[in-house]
């Protein structure tokens, strides 16, 4: 029983991985998509360190247009806004008919959850008004899931995978076109994303049957928007493709 009850969460968690980038909190109206392709040649160019350097040197010989392009990065935040979020990622998850650990469930009903994940990411330098720092954290999140284990990374690693998924946003046509409300309901899916991710393995424990479903379901979400996580290997110069 204990058995089954571990293996039902972790599927569910896994489940509500993919479902959750395609559906989570990004407005009808939005230019940007979770569940979009991204552009093989970025993500080419981004899995090569020392491309991904050179494409950045690059966009900073023009320093006022690299800075009008990071700042299309950021958003202003907004506290209403977050808890109309997550009242809808909470909306769906009933129509949905998901439940978790109660813990989880009220995490999760609560606008501090996102202050808490701020929280825990600023010593990496990251922050969650940001999108390639939020990206930075649930690409991570969703390559460890992937592997099996959530370990703890250095901050010069979340840096190099933070210009990786500079890259990837700004490649993004799409992204001068988005406002405020749109950039921070990508954001806080995506960080939501990484909390029930990590939650995910976590609860898997050491139920290898458990934690298999995890990582498979990890895998496809992330291979839905182009990101084959088992050819990648994080490393401190950032993801690599896996030799």
């Amino acid at each position: 029983m204990k058995f089954f009850r571990r293996s039902l969460l972790a599927s569910f968690l896994a489940g509500i991985y993919f479902n959750s980038i395609a559906l989570a909190n990004t407005p009808l109206d939005s230019p940007l998509s979770l569940d979009e392709l991204l552009n093989p040649k970025v993500i080419a160019q981004t899995l090569n360190s020392g491309q991904t350097q050179l494409a950045l040197a690059d966009t900073q010989i023009y320093a006022k247009k690299a800075a009008a392009l990071v700042e299309q990065l950021e958003y202003q935040p907004s506290l209403a806004r977050r808890q109309v979020n997550l009242s809808d990622l909470a909306a769906q998850r009933q129509v949905q008919h998901l439940n978790g650990a109660d813990e989880l469930e009220a995490l999760l009903s609560s606008a501090q959850v996102i202050e808490a994940i701020e929280q825990t990411i600023q010593p990496y330098g990251l922050g969650i008004n940001n999108l390639a720092d939020v990206y930075t954290l649930w690409w991570i999140t969703a390559w460890q899931a992937s592997e099996g284990e959530l370990s703890k990374i250095d901050k010069q690693t979340a840096q190099a995978v933070k210009q990786q998924a500079m890259l990837i946003w700004l490649a993004n046509p799409k992204l001068a076109q988005a406002t405020d409300t749109h950039k921070q309901a990508i954001a806080e899916a995506l960080l939501i994303q990484a909390l029930l991710t990590q939650a995910a393995i976590n609860r898997a424990g050491d139920d290898q049957q458990a934690k298999q479903v995890v990582k498979e379901a990890v895998r496809q979400g992330a291979a839905a928007s182009g990101l084959v996580l088992e050819q990648m290997q994080l490393t401190a110069q950032g993801f690599v493709i896996r030799p």
